[in-house]
């Protein structure tokens, strides 16, 4: 028998993981953000209007064409229009994200098919999708301001506030976005809970009962994610081992 309340439990602690999780995310894919002034977009907009030389594209459009080449999972194109300094680190962060994001959503596939939609829900990574910046999945490009060679693009990700702004440079007459710098440490863990979350689905598949999906969770996929947001070897608590060992006296 499915027990519903421990895993109410487990979604309950897995929520407040996610929310930090997702702001450390978010910060891996957004150069700057915060609160628009009122009106703000407004008058951008009516600004990025004549703010283009000889037709050529504005950060806008290269705003907008980061989204549709990351819908379509193009990455030379997203390479492209990232300035030169950033380029294989970011499309390293965003394809290990987007592996992180297929894997997840076959495991909610194969738990709800196993337990039914109210235990599946006990592990949800669904707002990743939406916490990554311009590469969000739901975002309106609203407005663009200029400073010389340089520009942000203020957008807004599913209908949310704040706003956000993201930054680009000219690069040889061509707007690219200025992502914040990633950690190689980062991207491993990614891929590390990745390969968790694969092996969560494949035992779903293969009848996996729901005290041992209830365990992996709060052992195996918790702890991961805190890794990924930390950097940091983790035990089953989710406290991690390095500050343990300093609160011992250990170095």
């Amino acid at each position: 028998m499915v027990d519903i309340e421990a895993m109410k439990q487990c979604y309950f602690k897995n929520r407040l993981w996610a929310v930090a999780w997702s702001t450390f995310l978010l910060a891996g894919f957004v150069a700057v953000s915060g609160c628009d002034r009122p009106g703000g977009p407004q008058r951008a907009q009516a600004e990025s209007e004549t703010a283009t030389e000889d037709g050529a594209r504005s950060p806008v459009d290269a705003a907008r064409d980061l989204h549709a080449s990351h819908a379509a999972r193009d990455y030379a194109q997203i390479e492209k229009l990232i300035v030169p300094d950033r380029q294989a680190e970011t499309v390293q962060m965003l394809r290990a994200t987007d592996r992180l994001i297929d894997a997840h959503q076959a495991m909610q596939s194969a738990a709800a098919e196993r337990f039914g939609k109210r235990v599946h829900r006990a592990f949800n990574l669904g707002e990743v999708e939406n916490n990554l910046g311009v590469f969000s999945k739901d975002i309106d490009v609203l407005a663009q301001h200029f400073k010389g060679d340089a520009a942000t693009v203020t957008i807004q990700v599913a209908s949310r506030v704040p706003l956000l702004r993201a930054r680009f440079e000219k690069v040889s007459g061509h707007w690219c976005y200025v992502p914040p710098q990633t950690s190689p440490a980062s991207v491993a863990a990614l891929d590390e809970l990745t390969a968790e979350i694969e092996q969560v689905a494949a035992s779903l598949k293969n009848g996996m009962t729901p005290l041992a999906y209830h365990n992996a969770i709060m052992q195996k996929l918790i702890p991961g994610m805190t890794r990924v947001a930390f950097g940091a070897t983790v035990d089953e608590t989710g406290i991690r081992v390095t500050d343990a060992h300093e609160a011992d006296g250990e170095q």
